[in-house]
C-alpha cells in the first residue's frame, strides 16, 4: 500500500469560512494535522509573520523551510492573528492512498460537499493537493 500526503486549504469564498471550529477539531480527531494559527517559516526574510515565542527555528535557512505550525492546538490559537482572519485554520494534511479516499473522508466529517463553487470573485472555498506548501 502506498500512501501519500494530502494537503487540504480552506477558502473564505463570498467572505466567511465554510468550516467551523467543531469542523476543524473534528478533523484533528480523525487523523488529520491540523495546521493551527497557519504557518510560519523559519528566517522569514519579511517577517510579516513573527516566530512564537514558545517556538524554536528548528530549520538551517529559509530556503528548506517547509512551514511549521504556529500553534500546536486549537485552545492556543490567537483569534486577532490577521493571517487567519479570526479562523483557528485554513490547512490540514492527512496520508491516504488516493485524492478521493481523502475527500470522501472529509466530506464525512465536516458535511462539506468538496465540488461546492463558492462566489465568482473569491473562487472555490475547498482545495486539495499533494504534498506540503513550500516556501
Amino acid at each position: 500500500m502506498t500512501f501519500m500526503k494530502i494537503q487540504y486549504s480552506s477558502n473564505n469564498s463570498g467572505g466567511s469560512w465554510w468550516l467551523n471550529d467543531n469542523d476543524w477539531i473534528n478533523l484533528e480527531k480523525a487523523g488529520w494535522t491540523v495546521i493551527w494559527g497557519g504557518y510560519y517559516f523559519c528566517k522569514d526574510k519579511y517577517r510579516l509573520i513573527e516566530v512564537p515565542k514558545n517556538k524554536k527555528e528548528p530549520c538551517k535557512s529559509r530556503e528548506v523551510c517547509e512551514g511549521h505550525r504556529r500553534y500546536d492546538s486549537h485552545e492556543e490559537v490567537d483569534r486577532n492573528d490577521f493571517i487567519l482572519l479570526g479562523a483557528l485554520a485554513h490547512d490540514a494534511e492527512k496520508e491516504f492512498e488516493t485524492p478521493r479516499e481523502a475527500m470522501l473522508e472529509f466530506e464525512q466529517i465536516t458535511g462539506q460537499d468538496v465540488s461546492d463553487e463558492g462566489c465568482n470573485c473569491c473562487g472555490y472555498p475547498h482545495k486539495f493537493s499533494l504534498g506540503r506548501r513550500q516556501c
